[in-house]
Order: C-alpha cells, then structure tokens, then sequence
C-alpha cells in the first residue's frame, strides 16, 4: 500500500507500474498510474495543453508540447530523480527534440533528455550552469528507451541495451513540472512517445527498467 501521488488516497499499486514510480504513463496500452491506476490520460490531473492525443502513444508531432505541472512530491530541492522514456521517432525527422524534460517552469533549472536524431543526449541546468552528458550513438527512426537519473549527485545516462555514460557531479533544484516531447515552444520532437515513467526519493533505480 502506498500514498496516491495524486488524489492523496492509499492504493495498491499494480504489477504493471515499474517499482517505486511516482508516475507510469503507458500511452501505447491505455493504462496510467499517479498513486491510483487509471483507464484514460485525462484522468491524470494537470495536463496544460489539453486531452492528450493517441494513436499507439503520445503523438508528439511537433505542434503540441504535453505538460503536466505541478507534480505533487516534488516540491524538495535536490530530490534524486529519474525518467525513462520509450519512443519511436519519425524517420526523416531532422531537428534536435526534447524526449522528456522536467523543469521549474523556465530553462534554467531543468533535467532533460534530447534527441539529435544521430544520438541521445542529457542536459542538466541549475541556476543557469549547464552539465551536458555525452552523447550515445542513436539510429534515427528507431523505437528505444531512453533513461536519465540524478542520484547522489552522480548523472547517467543511457539507452537500454546500451552502455551508460555520466558527466560529473550536480545537484538539481526543484523540478516539479514534466514536459513531454518538448518545453512550450523548444525543441519539439518528432515522434511518439509510447511510454514515460518518472521515479523520485529513495526510488530512483540505477539502470532502466525493461518496459513490459
């Protein structure tokens, strides 16, 4: 039994939902979790850009960038934190696109992961001080899960099946907003996003876990 992430409810949590998520947003099945499990996208509170819009996943096609903000659990600064994302950009796509971003509703404090449509990068900013990750070889028009995590200070990045790479050490401040497929206007992506799965505190995994 756990406290809901969303409606401050206790709920079991089901086998499905990746261990000790706050948030499991799986498009490509129609099944959601934010502390309760859901049938439909809009009953998660805080969507922004209106009814997400699905055709075997979250389309992101370049004109709607998906928020969800405030995300309730967040509010502590320096909180370890982890995304993973499972996607498939549009072949022929040829801009840099955000796969998922967390952020504190500007640029300067966020944890994101990027496409170059050549390779999966991070970058993280803090005040305004930018880390980035090195970059991981990345065909373009694939289907991969992408993982990014601040624990202990220690980033990594990586692509399941992949080797992770870090850059240094970083904090991060108080990131309790989500964008999907882009932050407002910037950097759209190219693709759709089949599954997002956010973990925070002392569940924050090491490596990704194999969506199922």
């Amino acid at each position: 039994m756990m406290l809901a992430l969303g409606k401050g409810q206790f709920c079991s949590r089901p086998q499905w939902v990746a261990p000790g998520a706050k948030l499991d947003l799986d498009f490509e099945h129609g099944r959601y979790w934010d502390g309760r499990e859901h049938q439909h996208a809009t009953a998660v509170s805080g969507w922004l850009a209106g009814p997400p819009e699905l055709e075997g996943g979250l389309v992101c096609d370049g004109e709607t960038n998906w928020a969800l903000e405030p995300l309730p659990g967040l509010e502590q600064t320096g909180l370890d934190l982890a995304l993973q994302v499972d996607l498939t950009e549009h072949s022929g796509a040829l801009d840099v696109g955000y796969l998922a971003i967390l952020h504190a509703g500007s640029l300067a404090n966020r944890m994101a992961m990027l496409t170059t449509r050549s390779g999966l990068t991070s970058r993280i900013t803090l005040d305004g001080t930018e880390l980035f990750s090195p970059d991981i070889a990345q065909a373009p028009g694939a289907r991969y899960q992408a993982f990014l995590s601040v624990k202990n200070e220690l980033p990594t990045l990586c692509r399941l099946d992949a080797a992770p790479v870090g850059a240094g050490a970083v904090s991060v401040g108080r990131l309790h907003s989500l964008g999907i497929g882009g932050f407002k206007s910037t950097l759209p992506l190219k693709g759709v996003v089949h599954r997002v799965t956010l973990w925070a505190g002392l569940t924050v995994p090491t490596a990704p876990w194999r969506v199922a």
